[in-house]
């Protein structure tokens, strides 16, 4: 069996394919805004203002046809890995022209992107703004930053200074790495 397709039959098969799929699309747009939640933390990552750092998640399908109009207005698309001079160089463009388009809108400042794994910005600001954010058609949820302490303590063992993870015998350190390998010799058996 032999089917012919010409030029025609495939665009009308791409037409009447898309009808089908954009109001599908569409209907799974996200969230709407009532049903959106922000996120708190227990202890949020704060800077010098007081503003908590949130983490704002595009929603995809929303965000999607903002790919073609980004490179309109002259967003560039990601270039090779050994071409990269810049962080934004390697960002898929639309999501660096949502980032711009929520930073007119809400008066923030993004500290950092994230275009491939998911699509999400990073930015500082008051609650009161992250609360109209997320009623943003283009965003899907906003999580407030949990601050995590990171302490660092430094042990002695007979006055000297030891790593993570070394014990002691007697004033001798023992490195983290002998007892991690199962190595037990004279010196750490006296």
């Amino acid at each position: 069996m032999t089917i012919k397709l010409s030029l025609p039959r495939i665009a009308f098969a791409i037409a009447v394919a898309s009808s089908f799929a954009l109001p599908i699309m569409s209907a799974y747009a996200g969230p709407v805004a009532e049903n959106k939640q922000l996120h708190k933390a227990e202890i949020a990552e704060v800077d010098k203002r007081g503003w908590s750092l949130y983490f704002i998640e595009i929603n995809p399908f929303v965000a999607e046809p903002y790919h073609t109009e980004a490179l309109l207005k002259g967003y560039k698309p990601p270039v090779k890995p050994e071409k990269i001079k810049d962080k934004e160089d390697w960002q898929q463009p639309a999501i660096l022209y949502i980032r711009d388009i929520l930073s007119s809108k809400y008066g923030i400042e993004s500290v950092d992107v994230l275009s491939w794994g998911g699509l999400a910005i990073t930015s500082y600001m008051p609650e009161e703004t992250a609360r109209k954010i997320l009623e943003d058609e283009l965003v899907s949820e906003v999580i407030e930053v949990p601050f995590n302490e990171i302490v660092l303590s430094q042990s002695t063992c007979g006055g000297s200074p030891t790593a993570a993870g070394d014990s002691c015998s007697g004033s001798e350190t023992i490195p983290w790495a002998r007892p991690a390998v199962n190595v037990y010799d004279s010196a750490y058996n006296g």
